[in-house]
């Protein structure tokens, strides 16, 4: 823990606080001048690098402190050396703020949080501001490829810091971190719907290796030769991003050899619903026709299996 953190933040008004609340010689050890330590450690330095959002304040000439929050990738907060952090700045809605306040004021604070961990860590420094134009090395080295074009980078010197009690943090968590454990219950759900639709005499699934599980929620006959189905994921969670208007989906359909036929489908998406999108199954040529006629026959409840994304098709469904 830095103690310079303490010589910042414990001033003459909150010292007398601190003893009139009775919480003083809890810290009697803490603020000293002369000791103050503001290097980051491991423990810093790598709660800073997995951090993908803070919050940071500044102080404007009307002496009212600004809020801000930032986000990015994992890792787009960046530790120069154990002195200095700094982030790449990305154009934003023009408001300029804290590019304001920084300019009459280099000061600013930073809460960085691990939600799920229930951990924070509270920082002080004081910022340089370097535009893209003037030193195009350093902004790029703190730039996350592929993630915008950044105008100027936020060097901040560190003036103390310190890890704040975890008492009254909510514990969240991301999806990211329980995908994994997701993507098991997934899987045991599609097994659990095969058992019980083969038991039943129900469809059958259409096998295939991919990622994707989905189920046939609606049937409609669009016209004499074209059926039209809606498909879900199979835990009615919503789908993911790539799958939406534009993109192919392509699923192993089986002969009674054993073959498989490879079908693609261009997606259809439903406005307001992220959860569900359509393709069209069509009459094909007699060489296809047992694939086809089983494809054909997908009813509700059908589950198919095995179906991945393609987007460099141009043409669509079967």
């Amino acid at each position: 823990m830095g103690h310079a953190y303490y010589d910042i933040a414990f001033t003459d008004s909150v010292k007398s606080m601190q003893e009139k609340r009775g919480s003083r010689r809890l810290y009697a050890g803490a603020g000293q001048e002369n000791l103050g330590d503001v290097r980051l450690g491991t423990r810093e330095t790598e709660f800073i690098a997995q951090a993908d959002h803070f919050f940071q304040s500044t102080i404007g000439e009307t002496g009212w402190p600004y809020v801000q929050h930032r986000g990015g990738p994992p890792g787009f907060l960046k530790v120069i050396d154990r002195y200095t952090i700094g982030f790449a700045d990305l154009g934003g809605n023009r408001q300029y703020i804290s590019l304001g306040n920084l300019s009459g004021d280099g000061r600013i604070a930073l809460i960085i949080m691990d939600w799920s961990a229930r951990r924070r860590l509270k920082i002080m420094g004081r910022v340089t501001l370097v535009d893209a134009a003037s030193d195009r090395g350093l902004v790029a080295s703190l730039a996350m490829p592929g993630y915008g074009v950044p105008e100027r980078a936020y060097v901040i010197k560190i003036a103390g810091y310190d890890w704040n009690c975890p008492q009254h943090i909510t514990e969240r968590i991301t999806r990211a971190s329980v995908e994994p454990e997701l993507r098991a219950l997934r899987d045991q759900v599609a097994q659990l719907r095969c058992a019980a639709q083969q038991a039943s005499g129900g469809p059958q699934i259409i096998a295939g290796d991919g990622p994707l599980h989905l189920v046939v929620r609606a049937v409609r006959q669009a016209t004499p030769q074209i059926r039209v189905h809606e498909l879900t994921s199979i835990d009615g969670l919503p789908l993911p991003d790539d799958l939406s208007a534009g993109a192919h989906l392509e699923i192993a359909l089986s002969e009674e050899n054993g073959a498989r036929v490879p079908a693609h489908y261009a997606i259809t998406a439903l406005v307001g619903r992220n959860e569900a999108f359509e393709i069209s199954l069509r009459s094909s040529e007699p060489a296809e026709a047992t694939a086809r006629q089983r494809q054909a026959a997908w009813g509700l409840g059908t589950v198919v299996r095995g179906a991945r994304v393609r987007h460099d098709l141009a043409g669509g469904g079967p």
